[in-house]
């Protein structure tokens, strides 16, 4: 009988220890930290197969970065922050993994599901370089060729270059022909219409005196300024040639005997108004770049311009009225605001 008590108490005992795991688990599983579903290795995973740039691989060599995510009681992980990382499109295509990611097993606290917190630590290994040519591997922003999508928006144009001119009507019998330069600075829409303002500077050699009773010696260089409002078509032919058409409208002055001072009264120059048409024929020179405009990513392109435009001058004079013709070329700066992008990878 003792024997059957003590092999009976053997009994109890191992029944008490196997049924110990299942009754601390069965508490334990009240309170629970969060985590990936598949353990930490497989969501390091996630983010080292990501294709990045060569430019971004070169920047996340030997850094150790801190994932830091915020999982919501229904397990929804969302990307945070990085600590160590300064590059923002890199982080963009971070969190663009996290979103990818499967739900994490929420913080349980006394059998409910909290939101918390939750980080890893991960570090890239250094990339063979062996196979990428040298420039391909750049340090700073990215650039045009790590761009995938592109959309822009409105366009700036300054221009500046050399005219040359000839007289035309009444002013054609007093001037000959003659130089200067040009400059105008243009805005331009989506669909390539746009304005600005213009300037237009000319010097032309008196060839006879205006019939002015005037006592004052006339300039033997006369110069004649014409400054306004511009309204513009864009028409791109190809990827490296283009058409704009400009009306313009400006105060156009000459002066006809130079001034000694300020308060000089019998300096005699010229007032009026002018219309204009010009046409200008663009061509593209290198290759397009990308740029920054007033805080925003912009494309740069370089243009050589030829041009070919007409300016009425009237002037309160009638025998200083006339026409100048003009044909020009000049380098043409333009920027195109972009408005949104997409990185590649």
């Amino acid at each position: 009988m003792p024997q059957l008590l003590f092999r009976s108490g053997n009994w109890i005992i191992i029944c008490f220890c196997l049924l110990s795991p299942a009754l601390y688990g069965q508490v334990d599983s009240l309170n629970s930290v969060p985590g990936p579903k598949g353990g930490v290795n497989k969501l390091a995973l996630e983010f080292l197969k990501i294709d990045f740039t060569a430019a971004q691989r070169v920047h996340l060599e030997d850094v150790t970065l801190e994932f830091i995510f915020y999982v919501d009681s229904t397990g929804k992980a969302t990307l945070q922050d990085v600590n160590g990382l300064s590059d923002r499109s890199i982080f963009d295509s971070l969190y663009r993994a996290t979103e990818q990611l499967p739900d994490f097993f929420p913080m349980r606290v006394n059998g409910r599901n909290q939101a918390s917190i939750y980080s890893m630590v991960l570090e890239y290994p250094t990339y063979d370089r062996s196979h990428v040519s040298k420039d391909s591997l750049r340090y700073g922003p990215p650039g045009l060729e790590d761009l995938e999508e592109i959309v822009t928006g409105g366009r700036t144009d300054c221009l500046i270059g050399a005219v040359f001119n000839s007289p035309a009507g009444n002013m054609n019998e007093y001037l000959g022909l003659g130089g200067g330069m040009k400059v105008d600075l243009l805005f331009s829409g989506q669909r390539g219409y746009g304005g600005g303002i213009f300037m237009n500077a000319y010097f032309n050699d008196l060839e006879k005196d205006y019939p002015i009773n005037t006592t004052r010696t006339q300039n033997g260089s006369q110069p004649i300024l014409l400054i306004g409002l511009a309204f513009n078509k864009i028409v791109p032919l190809n990827e490296r040639h283009e058409v704009v058409a400009q009306v313009e409208a400006g105060y156009a002055i000459q002066n006809i005997s130079s001034r000694t001072n300020n308060n000089d009264p019998d300096y005699i120059q010229l007032q009026g108004f002018s219309p204009g048409l010009s046409l200008h024929y663009a061509i593209k020179i290198g290759r397009e770049r990308l740029s920054g405009y007033y805080f925003q990513p912009a494309l740069v392109n370089n243009y050589v311009n030829f041009h070919l435009g007409i300016h009425p001058i009237f002037f309160d004079l009638k025998s200083g009225s006339g026409m100048l013709w003009e044909i020009g070329v000049s380098y043409r700066l333009s920027y195109k605001v972009i408005r949104s992008y997409k990185l590649r990878g």
